[in-house]
């Protein structure tokens, strides 16, 4: 018999992933329901084109909406001062879809990842961190 914290520990770890895949899925899903041409980039051969379908599932719906932190190291940005420690907020589901940085925003196009920057400060697909990094090196070569 495991001990409760690490059989705790152990479930969390089977269900995390279980669930994040599930979410996914139904967000695909939905994708396809709502916008069948986009079924076109998933029925091609090419890795390629299954990876903008990806992509834009992951701006479209975002797994959360925001994600809180604690501010490492004391900065300085846009007038305000962040104190390390201090909790922030980082809008996931507002900067995938602000129009400052994605043309049509509210519109699900797979297509605009073709030729994409990787950039890590217009799309966060799970909050950045490795992800959006292994994304960002395969989009530059």
């Amino acid at each position: 018999m495991l001990p409760v914290d690490v059989a705790a520990v152990e479930l969390i770890n089977i269900l995390r992933p279980t669930v994040a895949v599930a979410q996914f899925i139904a967000f695909a899903a939905h994708a396809l329901y709502h916008y069948p041409g986009s079924r076109r980039f998933i029925d091609s051969a090419a890795d390629e084109e299954t990876e903008l379908f990806v992509q834009e599932v992951r701006r479209f719906y975002p797994f959360f909406p925001f994600i809180g932190g604690r501010v490492r190291e004391p900065f300085d940005w846009q007038g305000y001062h962040f104190e390390s420690r201090t909790w922030v907020m980082l809008d996931v589901y507002g900067t995938d879809r602000d129009p400052r940085l994605w043309e049509n925003p509210e519109s699900f196009q797979p297509d605009r990842f073709r030729g994409w920057d990787g950039s890590a400060f217009n799309f966060i697909p799970q909050g950045g961190g490795i992800t959006s990094q292994r994304t960002a090196a395969r989009a530059s070569g």
